[in-house]
Parts: structure tokens; sequence; C-alpha cells
């Protein structure tokens, strides 16, 4: 609590309190109540960080009896019923008292004014709210959304070792977030129907976790600013998911393989035939949308709206593209054989556009354009990605098209060589492609600017931001756009600065949106969709006006990057075994190398040789204890301290 009184900070858990066992009911309570008023129902004599300090030191005794030092229990008993006048009067906790509730077990007798919890609980997030409103607190609660399969690791990890037992509280864990932002979140369904709560402002604030580590003091600023905090106060950000993360071929057993082929081959097996001759939807009559959706990376996210806005069928679609280059189509001798060509699209590769509301979704990778390679220079920075329409490659082989929409480029959207004060987006074309946008084979766009050219011709733009991980981000970037890591490390640090610039610029409360403006700039957690589905995405739906209940189904493509189990135990015994075989070849380099005082102290060599003569004796001494090398038993051969990979062991971490 700040020293003013004015702010509390709460950290609360799902599950809250101490570790996991397997045949433990699951508990929801209404509230946590204040730090003052808690109490474990095991010992509500003791306060709670005292009793929960003293239940880890129990460690798996913790079903015995508890004992405490009774000079740190010793409480003035004054104190305590000053408190508990307080915790009943103010707070409301009362065995007595029939209109107001305690947050989860009454206290009774003694302990009246207190709320008695589990040793292990869930928090009932929407109940927990109205909790604190009908207290006349004003309540705000932050949901870190955080890649699922690493959370899922981190727990078994630390405070809960049974796998089983985790899933299934990961589950009630995502159950109590979605119904609190449904009720309580941007556009909650519970927003203002208390009398308590005339504001109506969103309540639960959803924070990507990834997207914090990424964004860093650009997003945690905007956090501040939704929260009503004044503060410039920026922490060591330490990326706690990188550990986690591998590359994608070693997660990927034999079994995965042929699941994951069997799974192509249905979607082959699903798509609608090619169609004999190709139907062209009919024109348009402005090549700009009313409505634009620019994603920025994620094909999955810019399909799905694409679907949701009638913009793209859900099944996928074949569509004739118009290639770039005479090279692309075929040539024979500098002629353009086929100039087009029929290609099946199962999401969206550039554009999509519906005929119903006028959408459009455009999908925006940072950089766009072919893969890297070797002589690459720092690809080139455009102002826009135009209308596809009015959009080509800068080369001397590409073909011009139809006259009819070089016009439209020029006049509807002002791209021409002599439009000042109007920009091209990226290089004007000029004489028989004057009304293209020319671009670079690789390039970046500049989304500040993109915004702004579509704002400036009437087109009502928002950019939507993905927030991934980034090591998980980085290791997809190497594998399928650039192999070298130097030059995928620096497009990184380009594309994140014009991720930010955007975001400071028109994210929400946004520097150069003006009063009533709303955000043109969205930053979407990707691992929030996958673990709350379609809560999240209606939510997203809701704030850029889209009317529609398409679900997709949600496949988590970081599942494949985080390193599993069995795995992660594998490797640590390997690295143990060989640690051990180590020292025992070589003890000047083992322990006594690390650690030289205490070979000092026991008579073992130190790291510069000294007492080798100490340590000769002790190890004779030892041997003639009885310290002996036991041979293998009768029929049994010498075992490698090493294990295969296909006889890795499958145990959890303990």
């Amino acid at each position: 609590m700040s020293l003013d009184g004015e702010w509390e900070i709460q950290h609360l858990s799902l599950p809250w309190g101490w570790e996991c066992k397997e045949d433990e009911d699951i508990n929801v309570v209404e509230a946590l109540v204040p730090e003052e008023c808690f109490r474990y129902e095991r010992d509500p004599s003791t306060e709670s960080r005292m009793a929960a300090d003293a239940f880890a030191r129990q460690g798996r005794r913790r079903d015995s009896k508890l004992s405490f030092d009774p000079k740190k229990l010793a409480q003035n008993q004054e104190e305590k019923e000053q408190v508990l006048s307080k915790c009943r009067d103010e707070v409301k906790i009362s065995e007595e008292n029939d209109s107001w509730t305690c947050g989860a077990g009454c206290g009774v007798g003694e302990y009246n004014g207190f709320a008695l919890y589990p040793q292990r609980f869930f928090v009932n997030i929407t109940s927990h709210i109205e909790f604190y409103l009908s207290r006349g607190v004003d309540i705000k609660v932050v949901l870190s959304m955080r890649d699922r399969t690493i959370s899922s690791r981190s727990k078994l990890k630390g405070h809960c070792h049974i796998a089983d037992v985790g899933s299934r509280e990961d589950k009630v864990a995502l159950s109590i977030m979605a119904e609190a932002i449904e009720k309580y979140g941007k556009h909650g369904s519970r927003l203002g129907s208390l009398p308590e709560d005339a504001s109506g402002k969103e309540r639960v604030i959803i924070v990507s976790y990834e997207g914090m580590m990424e964004m860093q003091e650009v997003y945690l600023y905007k956090l501040y600013h939704q929260l009503g905090i004044k503060s410039t106060y920026v922490p060591s950000f330490e990326d706690g998911n990188e550990k986690y993360v591998v590359d994608a071929a070693t997660n990927l057993d034999k079994l995965e393989l042929e699941q994951k082929q069997q799974e192509q081959k249905v979607e082959l097996d699903s798509r609608p035939l090619k169609p004999q001759t190709y139907h062209p939807p009919p024109p348009k009559e402005s090549l700009l949308p009313k409505k634009l959706i620019t994603v920025v990376g994620s094909s999955f996210l810019s399909t799905t709206l694409a679907v949701a806005t009638g913009a793209f069928p859900s099944e996928g679609r074949w569509i004739e593209r118009v290639l770039s280059s005479s090279f692309d189509a075929g040539s024979v001798d500098g002629h353009v054989k086929n100039p087009h060509e029929l290609v099946f699209e199962d999401s969206v590769r550039r554009t999509a556009s519906s005929l119903i509301d006028d959408w459009e979704i455009q999908q925006l990778s940072l950089p766009l354009g072919w893969k890297c390679n070797e002589t690459d220079h720092t690809p080139d920075l455009v102002e826009a990605l135009v209308p596809e329409k009015c959009y080509r490659v800068d080369s001397p082989s590409t073909t011009p098209d139809d006259p009819k929409i070089l016009e439209q480029c020029r006049n509807e959207i002002h791209i021409a060589e002599d439009s000042t004060p109007w920009t091209c987006g990226a290089m004007c074309g000029r004489d028989q492609y004057n009304g293209y946008a020319l671009y670079p084979e690789r390039f970046f766009v500049n989304i500040t600017s993109h915004i702004e050219w579509y704002l400036s011709r009437g087109v009502d733009i928002t950019v939507v931001l993905p927030m991934r991980d980034h090591s998980i981000s980085m290791k997809e970037k190497l594998k399928d756009d650039c192999l070298m890591d130097a030059r995928a490390e620096k497009d990184n640090e380009m594309a994140l600065a014009i991720k930010k610039e955007a975001y400071k610029k028109y994210g929400k409360h946004g520097s150069l949106l003006k009063s009533g403006d709303k955000e043109r700039v969205i930053a979407v957690s990707y691992e929030g969709l996958l673990g709350l589905k379609e809560v999240y995405l209606f939510d997203l739906y809701h704030q850029l006006g889209i009317n529609s209940t398409y679900s997709p189904a949600f496949i988590d493509d970081n599942a494949k990057y985080v390193t599993s189990q069995s795995q992660s135990n594998f490797w640590k015994q390997r690295f143990m075994g060989h640690r051990r075989g180590h020292e025992k070849k070589h003890p000047e380099r083992g322990h006594e190398k690390r650690h030289p005082e205490r070979g000092m102290e026991k008579g073992l060599p130190s790291s510069d040789g000294q007492n080798s003569q100490s340590s000769e004796n002790s190890r004779k001494q030892r041997h003639q204890r009885g310290h002996k090398k036991r041979a293998p038993k009768e029929g049994q051969g010498k075992r490698s301290r090493f294990f295969r990979w296909s006889e890795r062991p499958e145990q959890s971490e303990q």
C-alpha cells in the first residue's frame, strides 16, 4: 500500500497458496480480502505470512501439527481487537452480518472479523471485483496472459509437480479469467450495473506478458495510463520464457511428425476443387475500402478477421495472382508466356476484401518481400503499403496492368509522379507505370506513416499488433524467412522500433490522437488468444466493430518450440552424468577447481597444485576405509553414463 493510503497493489495467483495434492478438492472463494483480515483455516491464530512461512518450512510434513516460536506469535490483545474491529466495521467481515459476505469462510468466536481460507484456493475474479465495488473501492484487475505451455512447465517446476492436477487447475483458472473478461472487460456485460459502479469503466485489463517483454517501457507506460498511474518508473525486464524455448525440430518426435503429415493430408483433401475457369469477383467501385484492418505478422489472425468480416471463405479460395516479373511467370525470348497464375490460398497472403460493409484485411510482415540473403543491406523503409491493385515490385520486367486500373490509382488514390502534395506510399512509377507504387524486393513499412497515408484518403484504418513470444518468433523467422542470425536480429530490431513508434503515437492514449479519437493501433496477445479463445477474440471483434460469432480452430504454434518435460529431465540428467564422469577422470578440474578454499581446508589440492601430498594421503586413507570401486556383478557389463535418445527418462521433474 502507498504511504498516502490511496493505492494498494494486490498480487493474486490462480490458484493461491501452498503446493497441490493429488486428492485435493479445488476450492473457489469469493474474494481476496485485505491482508490484515486474512487468515488460514488451518491456524487462524497466526498472521497469514507467518503461517505460510511455517507451512513452507514443514515441507512434506505439512499435515502434522504446526509449531511456532511463542515470541514471534506473541501479540498484544488490544491491537488484535482493533484489527478485528476494523475488519468487522469497515470491511464488513462478520459472522453476524447477514447482508455482507466475508470473501471466504467467516471466522467465529474470537476470530469473528477474519476471513478464513484453505491452504490452496482460487479466487473468483468476478465476485472479487463486486466484493470491493460494494465497499466503495475503485478496483481494477490486470490479467497477465503468458504462453500456456510455458506457464504449465513453470508450474510443474515450482508449486505443482503433479501434471494431471496442474492441468485441471489451469482449466479452472482460464474459465475464471474468461468469465471476468466477459462481465468486466472493455465491453463487459456488467459494467455500470452496480450502484457503486456508475462510471462503467473497464475493470479487467488484459496484458500480454510477451508484449511487455518485447515493447518494454512503451507497453508499460500505456498500462500506467490505463490504470491512472503517474510514473516513469521502468524495471529491469528479464524474459522468463527464453529458457524454455528450443528449435521446433528438437521437439518433434516420430509420432508428432506423422500426426502433422496426416493433418496436412486432411487439409489437402478438404480443399475445394480447382475451377476449370476462373471467375473473378465483380470489380469494386473504389480501390480504397471504407474500413481497413492491417494485421502485422500473424497470418492466423488476419485470416480469422477476414473470415469474420466476410472477406475470405473459411474453407480457403482459389485466386488468380498477377506474377510480378517475367522470371516468375516463365518467359520465352523475354516475352511473358503466362503472366497470371491460379493459386490456392488457405490463409490471407496479401489482402482480402468483402463486398458487404466494404471491409479490407491487409496482411503485413516486417519486413515484407523476398527472403533475406548474405548480400542484403538493411531493407528500405517505405511510407505505406498501398492497395494491391496499385502495388508493383520495382523491376524492369514488371508487366503493365489494365490502363483503367492505372487511371484509378492516379485519380482516386493519388498515386502519380505529379500528384503533389499527395505521396505514392513508395517510389512513384513513371511513364507507362505512372499510377503504380514501386517497392523494393524486401522492405519495411513505417506503420505510423501507413496509418496517416490512409487517414488522409478517408479510410477508417486500424492496425492490429499481435504480441508473440520474442524467442519463438525469432526461431520461426530463422526457419522460414531469414537463415542468418545477425541479419534476422537486425531485422527484428528495426521491426520493434517501428511497432513501438506506432503504439506510442496511435495506440490507446496515443500522443497523436485527439480527444474523442479512437485508438488506431491495438496490441493483441497471441498467447492470450490461444488461452482465452472466443472470449478474447469476440472482445477484439467488438473493438474493431466486427459483428460476427466466427470462431476458428485455435492451434498453438508455440507449443512445438517449448521444451517438453521429459526432454528437460533427459538433458539435465545427461549433463549431470557427464559432469560426474568428467570430475572422476579429472578431479583437479572438478569440485576442488571450483572451490579451492574447501580443498585447502580438507587437505585436497588447490587450483595452484599445492598440498598435493596431503591430497594423496587423504585418497589413500579413504581407499583403506573401503572406498573401493565396486566391480560389476556377474553377467553385468559396464554401464554407460549416457542415455540413448530412445531410452530417455519420461518421469516428471520433482
